[in-house]
């Protein structure tokens, strides 16, 4: 009767509360496609097109023709990179800020492909990516890191490509700031996104905004397949063995969410713990279309799902279901069990699919496998075939023998962005698109399906005047006026959150919007010397503050100050790093988060003054009193 009746009140609110936009353009395709087969938020993504060429031809971590180098000497003139070698690529970190019109042809590789493995790339603030055919698999390193993450970055296509052994998200597509994101028209298809490590094991963040996932395969992830905020089409995917949570709608957050979930199949294993759910974790600020997905539930070892409509929606926390899709670039769609097909036949780095691949789409098929702890586990990086390309007298991608039975000049390489067919793709693009066909089912449509109507565009929250004055103060023992200034859109109930805590012990709550719900965290270290003492807890929701005079108090005695900073924030504020020491000591949770400890000493009746987070996306600060003399 309880699920039930959460269902109705979700239909209700979605139909009364829900609210469409005031047209203001219509929809089309109406640029060319990255490639043929491109489609989704992101189809348009230029890439390299009509520019220079660089070819990887040397293993070594970075230097002359690494892919270290490919990327990080990109300037501003189009790149296309092609690969002379093949098998596993080890790079470093590679970061790559500020760059545009970048396409990495893994298709042009020789042999068995390529793997990129050893660290992850960081994309931020870059336009105009066109990723193919390529494995990234990461591994478990002395740190903690997504294998590929994106972040404010915009015109992004993602294609054919496998994604495996993050040791924190697999592949994670954001924005920094969400009250003002900026990523924008990505799409991720007909690619695998695998066996993220435990202990953390998530599939990956897909959060605002504009974003297509279609024809993927998300198998053997605990969590977050994936965990979706902003605008998001989530179409022809399948869902298996995932542990604790599948497609998370929202999760505990106060962002907006739209989302389509359409022609799915989700599978649970036998690491699924609520196998009857496929869409977990949402909350009223989710609006969710919901329409022609498979569940099945039974770990009978036979794909024999079933449309179960909202009931696969978690009923203790539904999200809002409205009547119509949301109007976003649309995909050929097929039904759920032509789709599960296609993806098994088709996706991931799939010209010749390596060991894990292979392994991962059989478990899909035979609902096989489990989560891991380590790619040893399952056997680790498998062995390549390594080759070399065909000769390319000129360098400019295309091989000779290619040149000549299209009547080009091997020896010219600016015959690469010509023209010769009139179909908008230069010569070198024709010759990548001709490597890469044979990953698409046969007769799949090269263009995308026509396209007319009104966008869909989030409506505009009312504006209102800020609450007059803060929350009313707290008092502790070595603190007092205790007072939350926090001037975001939740702020007033973000600050109500907050408390004065005593005696600080391994399994207190971190946070206190987190005290029930899945995303409960506690204390599992604390310096020894911190023991017992004296803390205010804060709110989670609070990082997205931006107040200079964001907490407040008086103290009672003189005292240490320690300020718990999450580790993951790499700029740290301010007003923390100018009057605050590092101890070097540190703090953890059970996420696991490690909190960097800064402290100083103040005297009694002082007024201290703290600032903003400096992160709208990690964990907030909290604060613990150790007086002078305990």
């Amino acid at each position: 009767m309880k699920r039930w009746l959460a269902i109705v009140l979700c239909i209700v609110l979605g139909l009364s509360l829900f609210q469409p936009p005031i047209p203001t353009a219509k929809a089309s395709y109406d640029a060319i496609s990255a490639f043929p087969g491109a489609e989704g938020f992101g189809y348009s993504a230029a890439g390299g097109r009509g520019g220079e060429v660089y070819h990887v031809t040397s293993y070594e971590l970075t230097g002359p023709g690494t892919f270290h180098d490919a990327l990080m000497t990109a300037g501003t003139t189009p790149r296309t990179i092609v690969f002379d070698i093949s098998g596993e690529i080890t790079i470093p970190q590679i970061v790559v800020s500020d760059k545009s019109r970048i396409t990495i042809a893994g298709q042009t590789a020789p042999r068995d492909g390529v793997t990129i493995r050893g660290n992850n790339i960081r994309f931020i603030n870059c336009s105009d990516i066109v990723i193919r055919y390529l494995r990234f698999r990461m591994g478990v390193q002395n740190f903690n890191d997504d294998t590929m993450y994106f972040e404010d970055c915009q015109n992004v296509i993602i294609d054919h490509s496998s994604f495996s052994w993050g040791t924190d998200e697999v592949l994670s597509i954001k924005s920094k700031d969400y009250d003002n994101p900026k990523s924008k028209n990505i799409t991720v298809q007909w690619s695998i996104i695998s066996e993220g490590l435990l202990t953390h094991s998530m599939g990956g963040l897909i959060e605002m905004n504009t974003i297509t996932m279609h024809h993927n395969l998300y198998a053997h992830n605990n969590d977050r397949n994936p965990k979706t905020k902003g605008q998001i089409d989530f179409v022809n995917n399948i869902i298996y063995n995932w542990g604790g949570y599948p497609y998370v709608a929202g999760g505990e957050s106060g962002t907006k969410g739209y989302g389509n979930v359409t022609g799915n199949y989700f599978i649970a294993g036998v690491n699924s713990a609520s196998p009857q759910y496929a869409v977990v974790r949402g909350n009223e600020n989710y609006s969710l279309y919901l329409e022609n997905n498979r569940i099945d539930s039974n770990k009978n070892g036979i794909l024999d799902g079933t449309d179960t409509g909202t009931g696969m929606m978690e009923a203790e926390k539904p999200s809002v279901v409205v009547p119509e899709r949301f109007e976003y670039p649309p995909v050929h769609m097929q039904d759920p069990e032509v789709a599960y097909d296609y993806i098994l036949d088709h996706s991931g780095a799939s010209l010749v699919r390596d060991k894990v691949d292979q392994r991962v789409i059989n478990s899909v098929r035979k609902q096989t496998g489990v989560i891991i702890g380590h790619e040893n586990d399952v056997g680790g990086f498998p062995h390549l075939a390594q080759g070399r390309a065909p000769r390319d007298t000129d360098l400019d991608g295309m091989p000779d023998a290619w040149e000549k039975a299209k009547g080009l000049n091997p020896n010219n390489p600016e015959d690469r962005n010509g023209d010769r067919n009139k179909d908008g793709y230069t010569n070198l693009e024709d010759y990548l698109n001709k490597l890469a066909a044979p990953g698409f089912p046969v007769n799949y449509p090269e263009a995308p399906p026509a396209w007319s109507g009104t966008p869909f565009i989030p409506p505009v929250e009312p504006t209102t005047e800020p609450e007059s004055g803060p929350v009313p103060s707290l008092d502790g023992n070595a603190v007092r006026s205790v007072v939350v200034r926090d001037n975001s859109s939740n702020g007033s109930g973000n600050a109500a959150n907050w408390s004065v805590e005593e005696n600080l012990q391994t399994g207190d709550f971190v946070a206190g919007d987190r005290l029930t719900g899945s995303s409960v965290y506690k204390f599992v270290t604390i310096p020894d010397e911190l023991k017992g003492m004296e803390w205010i807890r804060s709110a989670v929701g609070s990082r997205s503050a931006t107040s200079d005079d964001l907490l407040s108090f008086y103290l009672a005695a003189d005292a240490d100050v320690y300020v718990a900073h999450d580790s993951r924030i790499t700029t740290r504020p301010l007003w923390l790093t100018s009057s605050y020491e590092d101890t070097a000591l540190i703090i953890a949770d059970d996420q696991p988060v490690q909190f960097k400890l800064y402290k100083k000493h103040y005297t009694a009746g002082s007024y201290v003054t703290m600032g903003a987070n400096n992160s709208t996306s990690s964990m907030n600060y909290f604060v613990i009193l150790k007086p002078a003399n305990p």
